[in-house]
């Protein structure tokens, strides 16, 4: 699965900050996870290519934004991405009542 990665609590237990999940919502600077297309290893220094990018409007910047307070015409929009995860679509309908 390759998806944007939203804050959690047990980020903030690990860095003893209270209201990292906030600060982290704040900034949009949440993360992602990638999918692996050929195994091996990778050390620091390593040259990670990107295969695609079929959505080059959607940063997960601005995804995460939406997803965090994004108005119905963004989350709609939003909804309409091939490439967002099944559990981020769910939660989209579900919490704004929004059909693509």
């Amino acid at each position: 699965m390759t998806a944007a990665r939203e804050p959690c609590a047990t980020l903030a237990r690990r860095h003893g900050v209270a209201d990292l999940i906030n600060r982290v919502r704040r900034t949009g600077r949440g993360g992602w996870y990638v999918r692996v297309l050929k195994e091996g290893t990778v050390a620091a220094g390593m040259v990670i290519e990107r295969a695609d990018r079929p959505y080059p409007e959607w940063s997960v910047r601005r995804a995460l934004g939406v997803m965090v307070r994004g108005t119905a015409d963004e989350r709609r929009e939003l909804l309409r991405c091939g490439a967002i995860a099944s559990r981020w679509r769910e939660r989209l309908k579900r919490t704004s009542a929004v059909t693509p």
